[in-house]
C-alpha cells in the first residue's frame, strides 16, 4: 500500500515537473515551430504536394495502366477459360449431387463482402433436407452425407 502511494505521488511529481517545463519560453517556442511545420505538412498533403504533382488520393485512384487497362479484361479471360476448362467437372459434380441428395443442386446464401456489401455465393448442395416430426431441420451432423464429406473435404463444394 505505501508503495503505491509513493508511485503516485512520483507520478504527480513528475506530471507537475512537464507543467513546468512547458511554460518555458524556450519550449514554448519549440513547441510552436513543431506545430507550424505540422501545419505545413497537412496543407501540402492536402494540395498534393506542389502545382507539378498530383495529389496522393487522385494519384492512387487513377492507378497505373495495369490496373486501369489490363486487370479487367485478363481476369475476364482467364475467369472464362477456367470455366470453359472445368465445366465438364461441374457437371459431373452437379449430376452427382442430383442423385445423391436430390434437387436443388446448387445452394444459394447472402453474405456480407467487402465494405459490407451483400453477395450472393453459389455452392453445390452437400446436405439433405431432412425434417423432424414438428418440421424443424435436423442437425447439420445428421444431414451431412458422405458424399457432401467428400465435396467438403475436396473443397468442391
Amino acid at each position: 500500500m505505501q508503495a503505491e502511494l509513493q508511485e503516485e505521488a512520483r507520478t504527480e511529481m513528475e506530471a507537475e515537473a512537464h507543467v513546468e517545463l512547458l511554460q518555458e519560453p524556450q519550449v514554448k517556442a519549440h513547441v510552436g515551430l513543431l506545430e507550424e511545420s505540422l501545419a505545413e505538412a497537412q496543407a501540402e498533403l492536402a494540395e498534393g504536394f506542389g502545382q507539378n504533382s498530383e495529389p496522393t488520393v487522385q494519384a492512387a485512384q487513377k492507378g497505373c495502366f495495369y490496373k486501369r487497362f489490363v486487370k479487367r479484361p485478363l481476369d475476364f479471360i482467364l475467369a472464362l477459360m477456367a470455366l470453359i476448362i472445368l465445366s465438364p467437372f461441374m457437371l459431373i459434380i452437379a449430376l452427382l449431387v442430383r442423385i445423391k441428395l436430390g434437387s436443388p443442386v446448387i445452394f444459394k446464401q447472402q453474405r456480407p463482402g467487402l465494405n459490407e456489401k451483400i453477395f450472393t455465393l453459389y455452392k453445390f448442395r452437400t446436405m439433405t433436407d431432412e425434417r423432424d416430426e414438428n418440421g424443424e431441420l435436423l442437425p447439420d451432423s445428421v444431414r451431412l452425407t458422405k458424399f457432401g464429406k467428400f465435396l467438403r473435404s475436396t473443397s468442391l463444394a
